[in-house]
C-alpha cells in the first residue's frame, strides 16, 4: 500500500480494501466503505498537501488466523510548497486486516500525526 500511495495509484490501493472498510485519516476525515475511501484518496492524491508515507517500523499481532492488527510507525514527507524546505511529520497508524479469499484486506484503519513521536514514547 505504501508503494501504491507513493505512485498515487488509487486503483492499486483499492485492491487491499474490504468492501465495508472504514478509514479515519490523520486530519480527521472518516470514510465508510470502498466508495468513500476511493473518493477521499483520489481527492487527496490530487492536492499539493499529499505527502509520501515512510513506515519505519511495523508491529504485527495475529488476533486469529484471519484477523491481524498492524501498528506502523514512521513519518510523512510533505511537499515544500516551493520553499525548498520539505516537512517531515511523524506519523503512526493502526490497521485491522482480515483474510478473505486468500488475500489480506484492510477492514479498519486509522492514521495519526502526533506533534512528537520518539522511540521512547512507543515503548
Amino acid at each position: 500500500m505504501e508503494a501504491c500511495w507513493a505512485e498515487r495509484d488509487v486503483d492499486g490501493l483499492m485492491i487491499h480494501i474490504a468492501d465495508d472498510a472504514e478509514y479515519l485519516n490523520a486530519i480527521g476525515s472518516v470514510w465508510h466503505g470502498r466508495t468513500e475511501i476511493r473518493a477521499g484518496w483520489e481527492a487527496l492524491a490530487k492536492t499539493s498537501r499529499a505527502g509520501d508515507p515512510v513506515m519505519d517500523e511495523y508491529r504485527l499481532s495475529m488476533l486469529s488466523p484471519t484477523v491481524a492488527l498492524v501498528t506502523a510507525y514512521g513519518h510523512l514527507d510533505l511537499p515544500d510548497g516551493g520553499t525548498g524546505n520539505p516537512a517531515r511529520l511523524p506519523t503512526f497508524g493502526t490497521f485491522v486486516m482480515v483474510k478473505a479469499d486468500g488475500r489480506w484486506l484492510l477492514k479498519s484503519g486509522h492514521t495519526s500525526a502526533p506533534p512528537i513521536l520518539t522511540p521512547s514514547a512507543r515503548q
